[in-house]
């Protein structure tokens, strides 16, 4: 906006230094001069033609502010709808349940597995004719059996 009041109070300036400048020159030469109607009528018809565009400038930025505006509007009206949505509580989509808790009384039978029992069930199942990666896995159990792994570690690794 800043720039139109600077082009139309530029066009004023203009317009009133043209007729300055015509004043001056018909002072001066008080004979009729038609090169200087000439230069009069040119100068006018320039002042009107940027009179028309300053005019059509205005009425351009004028549509532009009401279109950002609009489009301001529309934000402000989608920002609130999404705060809405994302303050909207959540309903949870599994049921959730505590643990039960076993009771004291019953006490919990740890099943020892032992080295033999490992290695036992991983030779058979070698000498089953397994082939493949399950072969491969029941040798690598085998080969930790024997660095000392622990057996319970080797038989839940080997589904045994």
């Amino acid at each position: 906006m800043s720039e139109e009041n600077t082009q139309t109070v530029d066009l004023s300036r203009l317009e009133e230094l043209l007729v300055d400048l015509n004043k001056s020159l018909s002072e001066a030469n008080q004979v009729e001069n038609p090169e200087i109607e000439v230069i009069t009528k040119s100068a006018d018809a320039i002042i009107e033609q940027n009179k028309e565009s300053v005019v059509a400038l205005q009425q351009g930025v004028d549509q532009v502010l009401e279109t950002l505006t609009n489009l301001t509007e529309r934000l402000s009206t989608l920002e609130k709808s999404v705060t809405d949505i994302a303050e909207t509580p959540v309903a949870p989509k599994a049921v959730i349940t505590e643990a039960a808790i076993a009771p004291a009384d019953v006490a919990v039978e740890e099943t020892v597995i032992s080295y033999n029992d490992v290695l036992t069930k991983a030779l058979s199942e070698l000498q089953g004719g397994v082939m493949g990666d399950r072969r491969v896995q029941l040798m690598r159990g085998i080969s930790k059996l024997d660095s000392n792994f622990d057996p319970a570690a080797v038989a839940a690794e080997l589904n045994l």
